[in-house]
């Protein structure tokens, strides 16, 4: 058999192509690249330099630490953990950092509920549309503001008028309800961007998949289970792996609400928030970085496991 050739043409054509496609995908990746040089390797480049410094007050320069002592600030923060008072307080942040990570688990699985509330236009879908989306576009210190308000001065006055009983505190000024106040603000602060982003995903559903199962019978929830969460899966799980990401860096707006005088509901994300806010221009930021460090190199796996997961367990749209 004669072996077909290719014209010179055909061959340029290709080529051109081939260009026009690696241009195509360059386009598409040179902004989340540039992204993520700028934001993450440059913001963190230098943290990652401090880990392995110490401040020389004499010379007014960060210097990088002996070889034979290079992981000191590492070994100060498990020192700092080993002893009593500061073990306690590790273990206080630990333990509200996971709460904040649980309500916001909690905000992932009922920002999808009323999406899909909203997506099958039940009654007042687009009264909850406006006041879940609301607090998305105002500036979060106005949200901080009108919620402050409502928490310690409006829920106390509706029960004194109202149910006629007595509240010596309001919701954030009383110790028993300040956390669970706060996590409520973070769950109902991130539904705007949720539901935002799943009533778009359930928007893309085949309206084929829909009349198919209204006219096999199927009830709301079987929908919901069988069509709805399977289509809306993937950015599900973006949602998830992102709450675990955030598990040391969350803050749960602590600092916008109370400044600096949070320590009782401190998260990990909030104490290194609060420690670099307080150390001067020339003071010492060697163990905050290394606690900075720490907590990436324990989240990382972590987050990339459960990704991993995620991708292995969910349903398929099929």
């Amino acid at each position: 058999m004669e072996k077909t050739l290719k014209k010179p043409s055909e061959n340029r054509g290709m080529a051109n192509r081939k260009r026009r496609d690696m241009a195509f995908y360059a386009s598409l990746v040179a902004l989340p690249l540039i992204q993520f040089i700028i934001m993450y390797i440059v913001v963190n480049f230098n943290s990652v330099l401090l880990s392995f410094q110490f401040y020389n007050g004499e010379t007014s320069n960060y210097e990088f630490l002996p070889l034979n002592d290079f992981f000191r600030n590492f070994a100060r923060i498990f020192d700092d953990i080993g002893r009593g008072t500061e073990n306690s307080m590790y273990l206080a942040m630990a333990k509200n950092s996971l709460y904040g990570f649980l309500a916001t688990l909690v905000g992932v699985g009922l920002s999808m509920i009323f999406s899909y509330y909203v997506f099958k236009k039940m009654f007042g879908h687009n009264f909850f549309k406006i006041i879940l989306f609301v607090p998305s576009i105002i500036p979060a210190m106005v949200s901080v503001i009108i919620f402050n308000y409502f928490a310690n001065s409006a829920v106390k006055d509706v029960v004194v008028k109202i149910f006629h009983g007595s509240m010596e505190y309001g919701l954030l000024s009383n110790p028993d309800t300040k956390l669970g106040t706060i996590l409520f603000y973070n769950v109902w602060i991130g539904f705007g961007t949720q539901l935002l982003m799943y009533v778009g995903a359930m928007n893309n559903i085949s309206d084929s998949m829909l009349e198919a199962a209204q006219i096999d019978g199927a009830s709301a929830l079987r929908e919901f289970v069988s069509i709805i969460f399977p289509c809306v899966y993937s950015t599900f799980s973006v949602f998830v792996t992102v709450a675990f990401a955030q598990i040391f860096v969350n803050q749960l707006s602590l600092f916008s609400f109370f400044g600096t005088s949070a320590s009782e509901l401190s998260t990990i994300g909030y104490y290194i928030y609060k420690q670099v806010q307080g150390i001067s221009k020339d003071g010492e930021f060697n163990s905050v970085a290394a606690l900075g460090i720490l907590c990436t190199i324990i989240i990382l796996p972590i987050t990339l496991g459960v990704r991993y997961l995620l991708r292995k367990i969910g349903p398929s749209v099929d």
